[in-house]
């Protein structure tokens, strides 16, 4: 899964995006059932409501994954609160999300969940700071 609020034709975000999870695709870590690039898409929208995200949180789509592969926490949402609904949502649909960048990241309960909510309260900081 990609994600990225703006783009130019100098940027390469998506392009570095895509070359890490596809890195981490050939070495057989991951077998691949669907590829989500949300473009111009803002940290600060719902993953529910993002286009190509939330296909894949919705019947049929939902029951055809069991992780989501980012390059890190904030390309799924750069809000605390849609973080912690998008994870608990994905803890109770025994779904995983895997970030390249923080292989420990946790989204069951107890210390690896507190510390995934403050990375995503520090992704919501660094957006309010940009904004």
């Amino acid at each position: 899964m990609r994600r990225i609020s703006r783009d130019s034709e100098d940027s390469s975000a998506l392009a570095r995006q895509a070359e890490a999870l596809d890195g981490a695709v050939a070495e057989g870590r991951f077998d691949v059932v669907g590829d989500v690039e949300d473009s111009f898409i803002s940290g600060a929208v719902s993953p529910d409501e993002r286009p190509g995200l939330g296909r894949w949180m919705r019947e049929p789509l939902w029951y055809e994954w069991d992780a989501i592969v980012v390059t890190s926490l904030d390309r799924i949402t750069r809000n605390q609160t849609h973080w912690e609904m998008f994870a608990d949502r994905c803890y109770q649909g025994g779904k995983d999300v895997i970030c390249l960048d923080d292989p420990a990241l946790d989204i069951t309960p107890g210390n690896g969940r507190m510390i995934a909510y403050i990375k995503a309260t520090q992704a919501q900081e660094y957006r309010e700071a940009i904004v």
